[in-house]
């Protein structure tokens, strides 16, 4: 009430004029507030309102995006250990159906992995199509069962380990009783219904042909007595 009243006594004793030219300058200051907001207000309480669900709608985004990563973490070990089992396996049955058809014989799979060299490149192309960040959060790089860029087979006709022999060195006979390995060796480990095998012999001597004769009637459900995952041919 005092402080009204000592505003009210302030104009006291002052002329029309005066008190007509205070009234002009007030007027005036007021002016300059007319493109004032009025809805600022209410926009800010709107725009805070936004942003409170865009950062509870990142946090479940981010959240997302953890279980992702996770999931293909997962997904990369376990595509590793069951191409390290399917390959360990048909290594085995390589090396089983090799010795069988070429009497004393032996054979080996091997893994071959990527130099550094050809990991680096590796990286490098995936980082020109993606970007870095984005090519890290996604695991797109390449993985461990990625790593590997081809398979490495080696056979010993004689038996000897000091004479294992890469596929270029080997005649087209040797080729051939060496590819038919490979095939009985992944139907052994997942045998198809039946096999359609076109003049395979052709490039085969006398004794291997007799050989992959006895292991096709091996592979099938009367040559495994009735029982096994025996096929037709």
């Amino acid at each position: 009430r005092r402080s009204g009243e000592a505003e009210e006594n302030q104009f006291e004793g002052k002329s029309r004029q005066w008190l007509s030219n205070e009234l002009q300058k007030t007027n005036h200051k007021l002016k300059k507030f007319n493109n004032v907001n009025r809805k600022a207000t209410h926009q800010v309480s709107e725009y805070e309102a936004k942003e409170a669900q865009m950062r509870t709608k990142k946090g479940e985004l981010d959240e997302s995006d953890e279980k992702i990563k996770e999931l293909i973490k997962r997904t990369d070990a376990e595509k590793a250990s069951t191409l390290k089992a399917a390959f360990d396996a048909v290594g085995k049955h390589f090396a089983e159906v090799f010795g069988e058809m070429q009497q004393g014989g032996k054979a080996k799979l091997e893994l071959i992995k990527m130099t550094d060299a050809e990991m680096e490149k590796a990286r490098t192309s995936t980082q020109e199509l993606v970007p870095a960040a984005a090519a890290s959060s996604l695991a797109l790089l390449p993985s461990e069962a990625e790593s590997f860029k081809g398979v490495g087979v080696h056979v010993s006709f004689s038996g000897k380990s000091q004479s294992f022999l890469p596929m270029n060195l080997l005649s087209g006979g040797q080729k051939t009783l060496v590819a038919l390995s490979l095939i009985f060796a992944i139907q052994r480990y997942d045998p198809a219904p039946f096999y359609l095998l076109d003049e395979v012999d052709a490039a085969l001597d006398n004794q291997y042909r007799a050989a992959v004769a006895e292991t096709i009637s091996r592979q099938t459900p009367k040559g495994r007595g009735g029982s096994g995952p025996g096929a037709q041919f």
